[in-house]
């Protein structure tokens, strides 16, 4: 990495740290370039000098956070070749992430469904980027013929929706839960499903 390639990237860190404290406070329509730069303790037109406005700095932030995300997802499963390990690992890294920053996943609940026209679909391209992870496990899954043939976008859709819905009520309530019982209980409900399975006659 050149020295001034590192610059940029420190510099663009610092303004993406600064502008996620202003967009999770007040939201996307709200949030001030003004107070975004003096949070990030630069000009306002440094800021405009790597993002040209306001919705640019949003898409490339969420862009920025996801990427961490998908990095992080494929650095905890290399290496890992049970499939229901690498869901499992998966799973609880998506879960971890979002719970260490709470402040990017109010981001994405509350402005994912607030956008119209183009920065709806790139909005909703960055928030989706990392299920072909997921979606990869599933395809393995069902061709060593440990899943059943289901459809894979479909199921991983549905897994992230279930965390989503834990990390949801977590935020909702403001208040400290006990995240391993309820993933566990998640996973326990994803695998097994919640009917009693009855011994034949």
């Amino acid at each position: 990495m050149t020295k001034k390639k590192d610059i940029k990237e420190r510099r663009e860190e610092q303004i993406y740290k600064a502008a996620l404290k202003v967009f999770s406070k007040d939201g996307y329509y709200k949030a001030d370039m003004d107070l975004i730069a003096q949070k990030a303790k630069i000009g306002k037109g440094t800021v405009y000098r790597y993002f040209e406005s306001k919705k640019n700095l949003f898409i490339s932030l969420v862009e920025w956070g996801l990427n961490q995300l998908k990095d992080e997802i494929l650095t905890s499963i290399e290496g890992i070749d049970d499939v229901i390990e690498r869901i499992n690992t998966a799973l609880e890294v998506y879960f971890n992430f979002y719970k260490n920053h709470k402040g990017f996943y109010r981001i994405l609940i509350y402005e994912k469904y607030n956008f119209m026209d183009e920065i709806a679909r790139k909005f909703k391209e960055k928030y989706f980027a990392h299920l072909h992870i997921i979606e990869n496990v599933f395809q393995t899954g069902i061709e060593k013929g440990i899943f059943k043939n289901i459809d894979t976008r479909s199921t991983a859709i549905a897994l992230i929706g279930m965390t989503d819905a834990l990390l949801f009520k977590w935020l909702f309530e403001n208040k400290s839960s006990c995240f391993d019982d309820e993933l566990a209980a998640l996973k326990e409900i994803f695998f097994n499903g919640i009917l009693v399975k009855k011994e034949k006659d």
